[in-house]
């Protein structure tokens, strides 16, 4: 069993949401613009420090847990953003635009989507999710994968695993080159994520200097978009291995490369600052955050300080290693005062619509229906769709499974010939049991 003490692991936190912080900050400023820059210690910083999308879902993540315990769902987070954050741009919009029309995570995230769904929004979200669970990199991508999901596929799914993984594991190893080892367990062989980051470690193995490198990057992965994941999780490696553990050379690099600067320097930001800890960030760089974060909306919260934040992120990781993350120890950590909840048990039903969720006049839709019994007792019942008005749907499917056990099962729809043929149609999916207990 790993072990770390809770005043090391707050250390931590604290360290890299300070980080997560300055980066963003300085990065906002320039942010979207392409050409390599010239910033120095002296001009890094903005006239006003701005809120920064980068924190601002983790703190909501952070409440979504608070209130809703540790066994969080995509659906989970995918209401809290629907109750609390108004924004709508880029993917983050494409979201909110297929989760009202009924459309759930996975889904959400790649359909109407096309440009954004290998963005940064997501990536940018890691850290709450390896600051909750210290040394343990494989559940921080579980939960990461979770999160990604809603507005994402693939490439940003997997940096957002990739990070997460980096930002649990660091609190037991502060070697950079193994750290993206550690993240590289979530990425795909074959992906080209895997062939980004193995081109920066070349690179970086070669002796090459970091402009070299970020040109190299930009030749190989550029993208007319400045949000690209693949540019930007580039540089943001460019910064921390070029940087060499110097924070004020780390912040500037990923400054200078430019793009997608605020995610890229806060995400940087974030993992040397954990790495370093709160203490050893050098003052001027913290001097202008007095201590404070901002947020572009509005969560019940009673304090803005991030030594708090950091106290409420190490409160809900001592909550998960009490239940989920039993492969660590956080020595001396008070007892936490949150919900833990308890892992949903009951019948699983998820719909895969086999291809998009869609369908015209005169066309036929094929999809499944995927029930899983999560139960310690068979389940034999009815499943049927009830469909919106004018709709046509095959008939019910007699379900019969045994503890544990699942199965898909096969559906067609069919729209109305006739009249309005609206954007957004809600089907349920009804598990009706032969003893009255009803699953939707």
């Amino acid at each position: 069993m790993r072990r770390i003490g809770y005043e090391e692991y707050l250390e931590k936190v604290y360290g890299g949401w300070i980080g997560k912080c300055i980066g963003g900050a300085i990065g906002a400023q320039v942010e979207g613009r392409k050409e390599l820059h010239s910033f120095t210690e002296e001009t890094a910083f903005p006239e006003k420090w701005p809120p920064n999308d980068d924190l601002d879902l983790q703190v909501l993540w952070l409440h979504a847990i608070q209130s809703r315990g540790i066994f969080i769902s995509s659906r989970d987070l995918a209401e809290e953003w629907v109750e609390h954050c108004w924004y709508y741009f880029n993917e983050y919009g494409r979201f909110l635009k297929n989760f009202q029309r009924g459309i759930d995570p996975p889904v959400s995230g790649w359909f109407d989507n096309e440009y954004f769904r290998e963005s940064m929004g997501s990536p940018i979200r890691s850290e709450i999710w390896g600051f909750i669970c210290p040394g343990n990199p494989e559940l921080a991508a579980w939960y990461a994968e979770k999160d990604a999901v809603l507005d994402h596929w693939r490439g940003s799914v997997w940096a957002e695993q990739f990070l997460s993984a980096i930002e649990a594991e660091l609190f037991f190893n502060d070697n950079l080159e193994e750290l993206v080892n550690v993240g590289l367990r979530f990425v795909p062989e074959d992906s080209r994520l895997r062939r980004l980051v193995d081109l920066v470690v070349e690179l970086w193995k070669s002796g090459v200097n970091w402009v070299e490198a970020r040109r190299e990057v930009l030749r190989r992965h550029g993208s007319p978009d400045f949000t690209s994941v693949y540019q930007n999780i580039g540089f943001t490696l460019i910064a921390l291995l070029w940087g060499r553990r110097d924070f004020g050379k780390t912040m500037l690099i990923a400054l200078n490369c430019g793009y997608d600067t605020d995610c890229t320097c806060a995400t940087a930001g974030a993992i040397l600052g954990a790495i370093l800890g709160e203490k050893r960030i050098p003052e001027k760089w913290k001097a202008p955050l007095k201590g404070v974060f901002e947020m572009g909306f509005s969560l019940p919260r009673s304090s803005y300080e991030i030594l708090d934040l950091a106290r409420e992120t190490c409160e809900v990781g001592v909550a998960v290693s009490k239940v989920l993350n039993r492969r660590v120890e956080i020595v001396g950590a008070p007892e936490p005062g949150i919900p833990v909840g308890a892992p949903r048990r009951g019948v699983e039903i998820a719909v895969d619509y086999l291809g998009f969720p869609a369908a015209g006049k005169g066309e036929v839709k094929e999809l499944e229906v995927c029930v899983r019994n999560c139960l310690q007792e068979s389940v034999i019942g009815e499943l049927s769709l009830v469909a919106p008005e004018g709709w046509a749907t095959s008939g019910a499917c007699r379900v019969l499974l045994g503890p544990g056990e699942a199965k898909a099962y096969s559906f067609t729809v069919e729209p109305p010939t006739s009249g309005v043929l609206w954007d957004r149609n809600i089907f349920k999916v009804v598990l009706r049991e032969a003893s009255g207990r009803v699953w939707e």
